[in-house]
């Protein structure tokens, strides 16, 4: 629960369970007296100056562009074939009567009086959340279009089969089960990929709020809860280090390999080497040269997206994610313009990845074994970018110049594996370490993002504590990412 609800309703607790709201602008009061003061002076204000100005549209109001204020597009999210949605005109009739009777009645008793108390705060709190995100008019599913299955979910995982989306911030959203249900039709399907289910755990503990600057793309997100905000703030700690884990190859970032199985180090991945060396000894008078370069090597992406491989693609995506690191750490006046444009080349290349491999972009490393090393360093890479760029979703605005709801949950997706297995230089030293873990119950057992927020949720339990354990012993620097993460699930 929020701080500033238990703030509230410890102080209603305190003056004799009064509460009441004001029927024009919703204000809460728990003294008598205040809220007599208050509802003559907004009556007045509401005969003298009535709100009735029409606000734009969410897209025009982000990116600061005048609204047509047409229906039911306007004729700039017509253009740019993006939703469309208008806030809600406010209710000034007294929306909230009932409550207020119950909070004035004074037949009822204290307990009655807090249990409104309790429900009408949990409602505020719900409401002020779907407002400012734009999910009250059913246009949520598709507001970026980001791509067919990176969806509001903000993960990459679309298996074909149906699938289970709350796609909506409420009191109703709220389930009481722990575990999600894969629908008759998912388990009716035999096919050769899992039937993923994209859920909304029981508690949103990472409120998202999109003041002015958090809708700025690859600007900070500003989270609710304070234990969340300090878990964005260590896993950023931890992300602005992968740059300068650039310079050299027996450093590199966790979600991309040492390339120790090739000859030649792959094109896309060298370039970002040399661009990682002017990033890091970048000045005022070189940083127009480092995005213009950066700029140039984004747009190559494009012009061979039809001629790259799915292993070409694969390498392409990661250095872009380094350069979305690069441009979240170098902030400036032209940040959300770079960051809108990268992120378009970044799901051009999530949509032609598709294309190629005809499946899932991830699949779990258990129920998709890999024949050679060869094929288990693409498909753990494929994980590995996976979780990196889910764990970005929570932490960053990913916004692409149009209104964009929080990235859900997504129990399936696949975690990565141990790091003496990625780390490994030779194919004897992989097949070793293939072999060890196999024997073990973490890679069975913790899989998914899912499986380690249960443990992380129940480390009361022995069992959880042991593989919580295991985890931490066999993972690496994105391992102790995903733990953060479940903080900001």
């Amino acid at each position: 629960m929020d701080v500033s609800i238990q703030s509230f309703k410890s102080s209603s607790l305190a003056t004799a369970g009064f509460l009441s709201l004001c029927p024009l602008c919703d204000k809460a009061f728990i003294k008598e007296h205040s809220y007599n003061r208050h509802l003559s002076y907004c009556r007045r204000r509401f005969r003298a100056n009535p709100t009735t100005r029409q606000k734009s549209c969410h897209a025009c109001r982000t990116t600061k562009t005048k609204c047509s204020f047409e229906h039911p597009s306007c004729s700039r999210c017509l253009l740019w074939d993006i939703p469309c949605i208008y806030d809600r005109p406010r209710d000034y009739k007294g929306s909230h009567g009932a409550a207020n009777m119950i909070s004035n009645d004074p037949t009822q008793s204290s307990l009655a009086r807090w249990d409104a108390g309790e429900n009408l705060s949990t409602s505020l709190d719900c409401v002020h959340s779907t407002d400012v995100l734009g999910t009250d008019d059913g246009s949520f599913q598709d507001v970026t279009k980001f791509i067919s299955d990176l969806d509001a979910s903000g993960t990459f995982f679309n298996s074909g089969l149906n699938s289970v989306t709350y796609a909506s911030f409420g009191a109703d959203v709220i389930q009481q089960n722990h575990r999600p249900q894969l629908e008759q039709s998912s388990r009716e399907t035999a096919g050769s990929s899992l039937g993923y289910v994209l859920w909304t755990p029981p508690k949103l503990t990472a409120t998202v709020h999109y003041g002015d600057q958090s809708t700025r793309t690859l600007t900070h997100l500003r989270l609710g809860n304070p234990a969340s905000q300090h878990c964005a703030v260590l896993a950023m700690g931890i992300i602005r280090a992968f740059p300068q884990m650039m310079l050299r190859q027996q450093t590199f970032p966790p979600f991309i390999h040492g390339q120790w199985h090739r000859s030649v180090m792959p094109e896309e991945i060298a370039n970002c080497m040399s661009i990682a060396q002017i990033f890091t000894a970048r000045t005022s008078e070189t940083r127009g040269f480092l995005w213009r370069t950066i700029a140039a090597e984004a747009q190559r992406f494009k012009d061979l997206l039809d001629t790259y491989s799915a292993q070409e693609i694969l390498t392409a995506a990661q250095a872009l994610l380094i350069y979305m690191i690069m441009a979240i750490i170098d902030q400036d006046e032209l940040t959300s313009e770079r960051g809108a444009d990268m992120i378009n080349t970044f799901k051009l290349l999530c949509i032609r990845f598709k294309d190629l491999i005809n499946g899932p972009f991830a699949e779990p490393d258990h129920m998709h074994p890999s024949a050679t090393w060869e094929d288990w360093i693409f498909a753990e890479s494929r994980r590995r970018l996976g979780c990196l760029w889910f764990l970005i979703t929570r932490i960053v605005s990913v916004r692409n110049g149009a209104e964009c709801a929080s990235y859900d949950y997504n129990y399936f997706l696949p975690v990565c594996s141990a790091k003496t297995m990625w780390e490994a230089r030779t194919r004897e030293e992989w097949e070793s370490e293939l072999a060890f873990h196999e024997v073990g119950r973490i890679r069975r057992e913790l899989w998914n993002l899912g499986a380690l927020v249960d443990a992380h949720r129940q480390s009361y339990d022995p069992m959880s504590a042991f593989l919580l354990d295991a985890w931490d012993a066999s993972t690496d620097k994105l391992g102790t990412l995903m733990s953060l993460c479940v903080s900001l699930v």
